[in-house]
């Protein structure tokens, strides 16, 4: 019997260790922390799981976005440095990441000069199994440390995504966020914008520039001819390297479709154009990296998490979750599932869990179809959908299951209470 099972059995949740430490990353220092459990997940062996902080900031090792340790993981959260924030999670934020991975693989000395197994003992980590869960925007950055990365990755066995903005568009809540609704000009059904109401003003500030850059692009959604307040203004992100003038990245969907219809004769000099915004989201977006990611881990298990509504999202075919879903299947990923199996959903939240819709792994559906695959954010928090991933997935590389579905849970898995949405 597992030390952790004895303790579920007993009502006793297992003690957690926290440790802080720092990491070496050229001329950086990553900033970590480790949330041990006293017993592993399977006896002395705990599985080791990287938490991926969202947003394009550093995000908080010290949130607690996911209880990872209380499932008996070696729970790894980290800060992306100070110096890689200007890089908008680019090539630096992945290096960065692909340092946490080899320490988390136990490849790379913290900078103490002790490596995770040292840190963890008694436990024994399951450094050749490790896991990625990447919250929101970090999903893309899981993705691509796996697609660029190759040597620094071979010790990764599964990476699940919540509800990260995969796809043209949707790092900027193109098609509409929460709280302005969905984008009129966008079809649910295709997946495409209607490019005809796209108009360029002169006049108008820049979205993200603080009202300091004017001529920017905006749907002219009540199609008037000018800029009004029930158009949406798309937004636009400050691109590294533009030197004493800043220059602003769209989505490259938007800016191919403006140079197509000629809206502006000379081409903004605040502004990169369609090529140059497509080399910069093929940085910072899973879209397109699927299959090299595949390629450099084919053993490799992955989950797309996401909840109706989603978090950020208002297009109601949740495009995003499309987006990595059939791209994990159009890259012919080993083993590809929509959100976990019910039956460790019920294990965390509760038996009412077993009414919520459930895909198995490899069931294929149509992009209209996704939205009634989903389970209601109102019944089920973030954090206990992510936790039943990481059991459902640390248990089946353990056990080396690939069933599409599950009739129990494969190991013991404690209930999760809901303290709310993660960064």
């Amino acid at each position: 019997m597992t030390g952790l099972l004895l303790a579920l059995l007993c009502g006793l949740a297992p003690a957690v260790r926290e440790v802080d430490l720092t990491l070496p990353a050229g001329d950086l220092s990553i900033a970590v922390r480790l949330a041990l459990p006293a017993a592993g997940r399977y006896g002395a062996v705990a599985p080791v799981a990287v938490q991926v902080p969202g947003g394009w900031g550093p995000g908080d090792r010290r949130r607690l976005a996911a209880p990872l340790a209380a499932l008996g993981c070696v729970d790894l959260r980290f800060e992306f440095p100070a110096g890689t924030l200007s890089d908008l999670r680019g090539p630096r934020a992945t290096a960065v990441l692909a340092q946490v991975i080899r320490f988390a693989q136990g490849d790379l000395a913290a900078s103490d000069g002790r490596r995770l197994p040292q840190i963890a003992a008694p436990l024994q980590p399951a450094v050749r199994a490790v896991g990625l869960l990447g919250w929101d925007n970090g999903g893309n950055s899981a993705v691509l440390v796996l697609a660029e990365q190759d040597r620094a990755v071979q010790g990764v066995a599964w990476v699940a995504t919540w509800e990260t903005p995969v796809g043209d568009g949707a790092p900027t809540v193109l098609c509409g966020g929460l709280g302005d609704g969905a984008l009129s000009a966008y079809d649910p059904l295709t997946g495409e914008v209607d490019w005809a109401v796209l108009r360029f003003a002169p006049g108008l500030a820049l979205p993200g520039s603080g009202g300091l850059v004017y001529g920017a692009f905006y749907l002219d959604t009540n199609r008037d001819g000018q800029a009004s307040p029930t158009d949406l203004v798309p937004a636009a992100l400050p691109a590294p390297g533009g030197g004493a003038l800043p220059r602003y990245v769209y989505p490259t969907g938007l800016l191919q479709a403006a140079a197509q219809r000629q809206l502006l004769p000379d081409w903004p000099a605040h502004l990169l154009r369609a090529a140059e915004a497509a080399e910069f989201w093929a940085r910072r977006n899973a879209a397109g990296n699927f299959a090299r990611a595949v390629v450099n881990r084919p053993e490799l298990l992955a989950m797309v998490l996401g909840q109706e509504p989603d978090h950020q999202q208002a297009a109601p075919d949740h495009p995003h979750l499309w987006a990595a879903w059939s791209g994990w299947r159009a890259a012919a990923a080993r083993w590809v599932r929509l959100n976990p199996d019910r039956a460790y959903l019920a294990a965390v939240a509760g038996e009412h869990a077993a009414t919520w819709p459930e895909l198995p792994a490899g069931t294929g559906i149509e992009r209209w179809d996704l939205p009634r695959s989903l389970p209601p954010t109102t019944a089920c928090d973030a954090t206990q959908l992510a936790c039943a991933a990481v059991a459902e997935l640390a248990d089946r590389v353990h056990q080396q299951r690939l069933d599409p579905d599950l009739a129990a849970v494969l190991q013991p898995v404690p209930p999760i209470r809901r303290p709310g949405l993660p960064p």
